[in-house]
């Protein structure tokens, strides 16, 4: 009875883990049920659908990183310091990642926005949305690193763009090349865009 208690769980981790290896169109609910070890009923008395168990998918992730976003955003550091500190961080998730999966699989919300014109509009609006929060912790780093003179004035709103662009261009890079040292220089790319070397 214990295991059924953490169906729910596991199947979100689990299930999870398997979109972020092969992408949402290719793993069916069938997949998923068998890689977390749960009967479809259960599935199904969980989620009513395989939309509604991505958006759990998502949901769950995003809860699961809020605290790195809002290290960025609000940290006690200086803010160019929690940038560095983020931007240096994401090539060692992708070693572990590699370590784990045998391969560079990129970044969960990232791989379902390249497969965005096969979604449903639901999940898109959740990749959007999970997208525009991690931008918004960019935004407010960048305005407090304006308002301390640390980097030149510039649209903080557009300068969260472009960090968000650089840092998915570069872990997509990473994922083709299947190596994390595509990453090596993410910071000193981030960095330019603000105008700063570092």
């Amino acid at each position: 009875m214990g295991r059924t208690s953490d169906a729910k769980e596991r199947l979100l981790r689990t299930g999870g883990e398997l979109i972020h290896q092969r992408g949402y169109s290719a793993v069916s609910i069938s997949d998923a049920c068998a890689e977390a070890g749960v009967k479809k009923g259960s599935f199904y008395h969980f989620f009513p659908s395989k939309v509604d168990f991505m958006a759990s998918v998502i949901a769950d992730y995003s809860a699961r990183t809020a605290t790195a976003y809002d290290e960025v955003a609000h940290g006690d550091a200086p803010p160019l310091d929690r940038l560095a500190y983020y931007l240096d961080g994401i090539k060692t998730y992708h070693i572990e990642l590699q370590g784990l999966y045998g391969k560079v699989v990129g970044c969960p919300i990232g791989n379902l926005a390249l497969e965005m014109s096969t979604l449903e509009a639901e999940l898109r609006t959740s990749v959007r949305d999970e997208l525009s929060a991690n931008r918004a912790s960019f935004e407010m780093c960048v305005r407090e690193a304006i308002d301390r003179g640390d980097i030149p004035a510039m649209d903080p709103g557009a300068a969260a763009r472009a960090i968000q662009a650089q840092i998915q261009g570069m872990v997509m890079q990473a994922k083709v090349e299947d190596n994390p040292d595509a990453l090596d220089g993410l910071r000193a790319s981030v960095f330019q865009l603000l105008g700063v070397v570092g």
